[in-house]
């Protein structure tokens, strides 16, 4: 029963985020278009066309490596999934760092990189939402769940200076001097999101794993309930 909650898991996710893959490339082509309507350079355009070029053409790249193109029967479609999937995260992750080192580099035009916000923040308000609901977040077992836990903590401190360091760290600098009260906003900043966030997401893992326990109780049902109609036709 557990091989076929794990298969369940990765098959249902993978489709979920395949789907998100093609939401994310729909938001940042919007937000590419909307940005040379409004007369964006090629440096505030730069990271929207990275993301783009990695989203389609290691689409095209994979799908032709792997035969995708055409109609797929379900096997194939699982394996297309993975294959988005993956590129979903490349393009995420790239979204995320990118913004973060943009932010820095050309703060004076920080409202022409705000959008990535939305562009890989909704595809992922929409994953965990569907996921609770499904129950699709989950630790997997006590094993696991500590090993994700350990992971949890090293990625909320990571998050949480990414948050203090991009939100309060223009005011760690003002007129060329460095200023040891900004330095402060940034600990103290990074330490309420990281909080915010270790809290937030652990309460939605244990709303997830009752989610998945509910699954796999009805799983269990209909199986049973199938073994008993074939018994009785027999």
């Amino acid at each position: 029963m557990r091989k076929i909650v794990d298969e369940r898991l990765a098959r249902e996710t993978n489709a979920m985020t395949a789907r998100m893959y093609w939401l994310m490339l729909a938001l940042q082509l919007s937000v590419l278009i909307v940005k040379l309507v409004l007369g964006a350079g090629l440096m505030q355009c730069i990271l929207d066309l990275l993301v783009l070029a990695v989203g389609l053409g290691g689409m095209a790249i994979l799908r032709t490596a792997k035969g995708l193109w055409g109609a797929k029967d379900e096997v194939l479609r699982e394996i297309d999934d993975a294959c988005l999937t993956k590129l979903f995260m490349a393009m995420f992750w790239l979204l995320v760092f990118g913004e973060f080192l943009l932010a820095f580099s050309d703060g004076r035009n920080l409202w022409w990189y705000a959008p990535y916000v939305l562009v890989w923040g909704l595809p992922a308000v929409v994953i965990t939402v569907k996921s609770l609901r499904q129950g699709l977040l989950l630790w997997g077992g006590r094993q696991q769940e500590k090993a994700g836990k350990a992971r949890l903590l090293k990625g909320t401190v990571l998050g949480a200076v990414f948050f203090g360091v991009v939100i309060g760290g223009p005011s760690c600098f003002k007129d060329g001097s460095f200023q040891p009260s900004g330095l402060v906003q940034v600990l103290m900043m990074g330490a309420v999101w990281g909080t915010l966030f270790y809290v937030m997401f652990s309460a939605m893992m244990k709303r997830g794993e009752k989610a998945a326990d509910q699954a796999v109780a009805e799983a269990e049902t209909r199986m049973d309930d199938a073994g008993e109609d074939a018994a009785d036709e027999e």
